[in-house]
């Protein structure tokens, strides 16, 4: 079931973005990485030129931010996605979140979509993607191609260097069709080559060492 939450009574949202952010950053350590990281992304995502529609009172709308998380499942994923959520929620924001998951208990992918918007309720997912924060290789090897220009991705450098072949519950026909893609692009098959032609279609790359954070 979707995740819908929106505002109290008490009038218009008015907070910023990175003040939502920022609240999500010291409730749980390790969701806590991939929300602080998003600051910067979501700050610039909140200042980018509006789309041309307008409300019922003739003002220019904004689409809707959308994050995604992604990981095995078991990892963390729904926790942290749940507290981004409510952290926008507590802040004032609409928020909208869609989780797609195996029949699987621990290990198969799992991802999570939360779309905010700052003054009028969000009521269905999307396919572009705002900021994308990944808990493992397959995460971003998966979901690169649905991030916007301007967009961002947080990875564990560590992980650069793992290849097409590594993530050991993608499919064989994905792990076909995405070798396909890199090599007609002139690229290798590594996680580095997925991000730098992910940068190439102008998003931007946000490196988090994990590991090195506590």
């Amino acid at each position: 079931m979707p995740l819908v939450i929106r505002p109290g009574k008490g009038g218009k949202p008015s907070v910023h973005f990175r003040t939502v952010v920022d609240a999500g950053w010291a409730t749980y350590n390790k969701g806590s990485i991939l929300i602080a990281s998003a600051t910067l992304v979501l700050q610039t995502a909140s200042l980018r030129p509006v789309a041309n529609s307008v409300d019922s009172e003739g003002l220019a709308m904004q689409e809707p931010i959308a994050w995604m998380i992604g990981g095995p499942q078991g990892s963390g994923v729904d926790t942290a996605a749940n507290l981004f959520a409510r952290a926008c929620a507590f802040a004032g924001l609409h928020v909208f979140g869609k989780r797609e998951y195996y029949s699987n208990i621990m290990g198969k992918h799992s991802y999570f979509q939360v779309r905010v918007h700052p003054e009028r309720p969000v009521l269905a997912s999307c396919a572009a993607v705002h900021l994308l924060a990944s808990f493992d290789v397959e995460t971003p090897m998966k979901h690169f191609r649905s991030v916007v220009p301007d967009g961002g991705i947080v990875f564990d450098p560590k992980l650069l260097s793992s290849t097409v072949d590594n993530p050991p519950n993608m499919e064989r026909r994905y792990k076909q069709d995405l070798k396909a893609y890199l090599t007609a692009r002139g690229r290798g098959l590594t996680l580095e080559d997925v991000l730098n032609d992910a940068a190439d279609q102008g998003v931007r790359l946000f490196a988090v060492p994990y590991d090195d954070l506590f």
